[in-house]
């Protein structure tokens, strides 16, 4: 087969929704299929180059004062696409997110009978409104929700992270075929061989980037229970993002210096050291369809390093750690969220139990070299 992936996304990457595309390029590489893929310019990235054997194709990003400038990349993926698929001779366009996606949808009576996908990673209408980058009855509502809508809509089929998420797919566009493939860890950089990164101990590990659904806050008033009981316990907070000073400062406010501390921004490949140095990891997700929906890489590669996880009790997450035993969904309250916290933390059969639990699964089944094959069924389903 020959495919082309397409997105406003940063190639070769390292976090997100352009890790999970970068993943499954390189392992459908391998598998023998020639793949080409459109992508985002940033910085001094070359127009073109091959990487592993993959056809790197880069147009222009508008990104600066705004986000919203990205929309200006639909000409540029728009005319690029069309010209890629006659060139490059491409059987499947999977559009990845929205941008992408769309690009392709305009460009679909140019490009003859290929089949287009919507990569569907999240809720984006939801993401923004939470972000506040999409404020209710605004104009950027109503283009999101109409982008958003012909993706689900006028695709030959959404590839979506959770069974959940297809439902959601299901109510807008009841006759669209949806496809589950979650997200996984990466076994080469996630192992439990790695070197870790001593942290002071008990550790308590938040890794990602600090935005509205982080919940930074709601973290720090757990951790604040935490310590009354455990008053040596360390919650670390690895990563950046724009709720970092505020979340700074409600740790002065609160004097909690002693206990929550800021690891700041590491290399991707460093990450597994940090959690390896842990003894519980958080993921904190928003109530409401965008939180229920989703399985975030950084789940699986907690596993992959053995690690415990507390979670919210999204839909979801809460089904999969009932089923794979890996971690606590925890009710949206500080005072329960502290008493998982503490629960794992004075028990270490169970926390060691429950990280062979989920290193078991990521070697069976939430890898991408597994999930990537499960991709290529899908792709060769579709051609029929």
């Amino acid at each position: 087969m020959r495919i082309l992936m397409t997105g406003q996304l940063e190639i070769p990457a390292k976090i997100g929704i352009g890790l999970r595309m970068w993943e499954f390029c390189k392992n459908l590489k391998k598998s023998g299929h020639e793949i080409t893929i459109l992508c985002s310019k940033r910085g001094k990235q070359k127009s073109f180059e091959k990487i592993d054997g993959i056809k790197v194709y880069r147009v222009p990003e508008f990104r600066k004062p705004t986000r919203w400038l990205a929309i200006l990349m639909v000409p540029w993926l728009f005319f690029n696409t069309i010209k890629l698929c006659w060139k490059e001779k491409i059987d499947i366009v999977h559009g990845q997110a929205d941008v992408g996606t769309f690009s392709a949808l305009l460009s679909k009576p140019f490009i003859g009978k290929r089949k287009i996908l919507y990569g569907m990673d999240g809720l984006t209408l939801e993401e923004f409104t939470i972000s506040g980058l999409a404020p209710k009855n605004s104009i950027r509502e109503k283009l999101v929700k109409f982008v958003v809508k012909q993706n689900m809509q006028k695709t030959d089929a959404v590839i979506v992270v959770s069974e959940y998420q297809g439902q959601v797919v299901k109510k807008i566009a009841p006759k669209q075929t949806t496809f589950a493939v979650p997200n996984a860890a990466n076994l080469k950089i996630f192992n439990t061989k790695t070197k870790q990164k001593k942290l002071e101990k008990p550790a308590v590990l938040h890794v990602g980037y600090l935005e509205g659904w982080a919940k930074g806050d709601f973290i720090l008033e757990s951790a604040k229970i935490v310590a009354k009981s455990l008053p040596n316990v360390k919650f670390y907070f690895l990563g950046k993002g724009p709720k970092l000073a505020e979340i700074k400062q409600m740790t002065k406010k609160e004097k909690l210096e002693k206990n929550v501390k800021f690891l700041g921004f590491v290399p991707y490949k460093e990450v597994p050291k940090y959690i390896k140095g842990a003894d519980v990891c958080l993921v904190m997700l928003p109530k409401g369809d965008a939180g229920d929906i989703a399985l975030p890489l950084k789940v699986f590669e907690y596993m992959a390093m053995e690690k415990p996880i507390i979670g919210s009790d999204t839909k979801e997450l809460k089904k999969f750690f009932q089923k794979y035993k890996t971690g606590i969904a925890s009710q949206p309250a500080p005072e329960k969220y502290a008493q998982a916290v503490k629960k794992l933390l004075l028990n270490k059969k169970l926390r060691e139990k429950m990280g062979k639990n989920g290193k078991k699964a990521v070697k069976t089944e939430f890898n991408w070299v597994f999930l990537s094959k499960k991709l290529e069924a899908f792709y060769q389903k579709l051609l029929l």
